[in-house]
């Protein structure tokens, strides 16, 4: 499973949403702002044109997700963020 996340999620989804569809944005709208469409992660790739930290950071909340599942912690986190 850890193998996949870090494979599939981290890299592969990184690949395609910011690496394809930014590409295909840029040549359908330009360079400018209106081309660049998400929040943090887009934001980032705005800036530095790069996705391997992208990747890291992908792979590194999948992996702590999981984690969280599986010691059975996300209703202790959910209460935390949810008061």
């Amino acid at each position: 499973m850890i193998v996949l996340i870090v494979v599939v999620a981290g890299f592969g989804e990184e690949t395609v949403f910011r690496g394809f569809l930014f590409e295909r944005l840029e040549r359908l709208f330009g360079t400018g702002v209106l081309s660049k469409a998400s929040i943090v992660f887009g934001t980032v790739f705005a800036v530095t044109g790069r996705l391997w930290m992208l990747m890291c950071a992908h792979v590194a909340f999948d992996l702590l997700a999981l984690a969280t599942i599986y010691l059975g912690l996300e209703q202790d986190l959910a209460r935390l963020v949810f008061r």
